[in-house]
Order: C-alpha cells, then sequence, then structure tokens
C-alpha cells in the first residue's frame, strides 16, 4: 500500500513527496519477507519494526548470526509445540538466509537443531 500524500494534502497545501510502502522498506532491507516475519514473531513486535531491526542487525559485526539465533530459536519452538509446518516455513526462512549470508552458517550444526531436522524429515 502506498499513502499519495499529494491527494490527501488539505485544500491549498502540497507535499513534495510521497511516502514509501512496507513492500520498499522490506526491499531496501536485504531480508525476505519470511525472514522478516520470524524476526516479528521472535521479538513480538510488528513487520515495520523487525524490517527496521533486521536491516540494522545485518550491519553489525555479529547482528546476521543473532538472525539465525532468533529463527533456530522459533524452529525449536514450532517442533516443540508440534507447529510442523509452520517450523518447515522457518527453516525455508533459515536457509534462505545462510545461503545470503554465508557468514551465519554455523561450523557444525548444534544437536538439538539436528533433532529438529530429523522431525521434520
Amino acid at each position: 500500500m502506498v499513502l499519495d500524500l499529494a491527494q490527501s494534502a488539505p485544500e491549498g497545501r502540497e507535499y513534495p513527496f510521497n511516502m514509501i510502502s512496507f513492500e520498499d522498506c522490506m526491499g531496501l532491507c536485504g531480508l525476505t519477507e519470511a525472514e522478516i516475519s520470524a524476526i516479528a514473531e521472535h521479538e513480538h513486535v510488528p513487520e515495520m519494526a523487525a524490517v527496521i531491526l533486521g536491516q540494522y542487525l545485518l550491519h553489525q559485526v555479529h547482528g546476521p548470526e543473532r538472525i539465525r539465533q532468533m529463527l533456530a530459536e522459533d524452529i525449536r519452538e514450532a517442533v516443540s509445540g508440534g507447529n510442523f509446518k509452520h517450523a518447515a516455513e522457518l527453516v525455508v526462512a533459515l536457509r534462505h538466509l545462510v545461503v545470503t549470508h554465508p557468514e551465519v552458517a554455523p561450523a557444525e550444526p548444534c544437536r538439538s537443531e539436528m533433532r529438529c531436522a530429523e522431525k521434520l524429515q
């Protein structure tokens, strides 16, 4: 959704700019919609706040690893709650994160991540 401020301006007043949409912000942050949704879920914040947080974390020294941890924690929670469909969606987001940001890949998967992967198969 894009809000055209020129159309919503009071009579006789013009705004010299338009607002950017959520999709624009998402495209600029460097994360997918699934990754942003996972951050929002993990941090209990609106998706727009998750876009900002995700973009910020991507540019911090250990920020991308923090995003990976969020996804891994959400996967564990979904599996332990029996929500395997959601866990599978989060695994797809995690895989995409690792492919696009290889520095976040752990040297070895931890045992709990391997158990989660076994349950999903």
